[in-house]
């Protein structure tokens, strides 16, 4: 329990260090940031994973509820950027 919220406080870090990176490279390059559905869904990602994290910190959620949650965070996000990388198209087309 306590390496996961560990984990996913790292993560929450090097997420949001990696995102005001990658803003300050984009507007250096000139180009639209928000129009990329892939940098909306990691900002997303990003909302989705803080809220997990200040919830379980107010209300005190159980080990179980947590790990659950984080899990299907996880599912959700890697399903997300599956399928948006087929149906868009950008500068993040992998």
């Amino acid at each position: 329990e306590t390496i996961q919220i560990k984990m996913v406080h790292c993560g929450l870090s090097t997420l949001g260090l990696g995102i005001l990176f990658g803003f300050c490279w984009a507007t250096r390059e000139e180009w639209s940031v928000l129009a990329e559905p892939k940098v909306v869904m990691t900002g997303l990602v990003f909302l989705m994973y803080l809220t997990l994290a200040l919830a379980r910190r107010k209300f005190g959620m159980s080990s179980r509820k947590y790990s659950a949650a984080v899990v299907a965070g996880f599912l959700i996000c890697l399903l997300s950027f599956f399928f948006l990388n087929y149906i868009t198209r950008g500068q993040h087309q992998f």
